[in-house]
């Protein structure tokens, strides 16, 4: 699922002209080129605002420990940039979170296919070890 269509649904269900998002010139060079095309406009463009264009990482940890907000939740061994439709926010989720998760499937239901096939990848990783370490053992006893 495209963030664009997050937000289209969105804008649908709430009749909302703007959505404010996270995204900063400091998240990479893809990013950084996106958002200086809508330096002009205040970093606004089609009712898509960027409120943090000019902030690093560094600058908002700064300003949620002096305001006491709380830290953001990690899913996985990279920093979190937030809730999003990804593999890592959503097995966090499945563990954790069930029940909202169950939430999304209902507003969301493409988005299940997200786990599906981290499930499916995993079982064959699974399979691919089994076989792996059956012919190793094999080996092992033919050489003995």
């Amino acid at each position: 699922m495209r963030l664009a269509d997050v937000i289209q649904s969105v804008r649908l269900k709430t009749g909302l002209e703007y959505v404010f998002l996270g995204m900063k010139k400091a998240d990479g060079m893809n990013r950084n080129m996106m958002l200086k095309t809508y330096e002009e406009n205040h970093y606004i463009n089609n009712g898509l605002a960027y409120p943090l264009a000019e902030w690093n990482q560094k600058q908002i940890w700064a300003y949620m420990r002096q305001r006491r907000l709380p830290e953001a939740v990690r899913y996985g061994l990279s920093a979190s940039s937030g809730v999003g439709f990804n593999e890592d926010c959503f097995v966090w989720m499945e563990q954790n979170f069930p029940q909202d998760l169950e939430r999304i499937y209902k507003v969301f239901p493409m988005s299940f296919r997200i786990l599906a096939e981290y499930h499916y990848k995993e079982k064959k990783e699974e399979q691919n070890k089994q076989k792996e370490n059956k012919a190793e053992l094999e080996e092992n006893h033919l050489m003995t």
